[in-house]
């Protein structure tokens, strides 16, 4: 015999056994439920990409090197001016994006913050 309002009331319940106060699983049974309803994770994440040049050294083709070329000195080794690029987003899974190879659809609606750092 189901008594499904015996988890909302402390009295309710044709059996003793499935009174909420009496059985601390149908007591705690509405809050035990939270869990799968929400969580403390977030869809958003930081993203933090910064770009350097680096000079393509030609190599002999190799299973470490398939197309002949190895990554070598960065540029601007020798006078130490460096040129990096970096970049800050924060984008958010949960926003609803399409996605079909080769096709630039709403991507961008998910990136909150933009900026370039230069």
């Amino acid at each position: 015999m189901l008594n499904t309002a015996s988890t909302y009331s402390a009295t309710t319940g044709v059996l003793p056994a499935r009174q909420a106060a009496r059985n601390a699983y149908f007591d705690y049974q509405t809050q035990s439920r939270l869990g799968n309803l929400v969580t403390n994770r977030s869809n958003v994440y930081a993203i933090w990409i910064t770009v350097g040049y680096f000079e393509a050294v030609p190599v002999l083709p190799s299973s470490t090197n398939p197309d002949g070329f190895q990554i070598g000195s960065e540029r601007g080794t020798e006078t130490g001016a460096f040129e990096r690029h970096r970049a800050f987003y924060m984008f958010d899974r949960s926003i609803p994006m399409g996605f079909q190879r080769g096709e630039d659809l709403n991507v961008a609606d998910g990136i909150l913050v933009e900026r370039v750092i230069e």
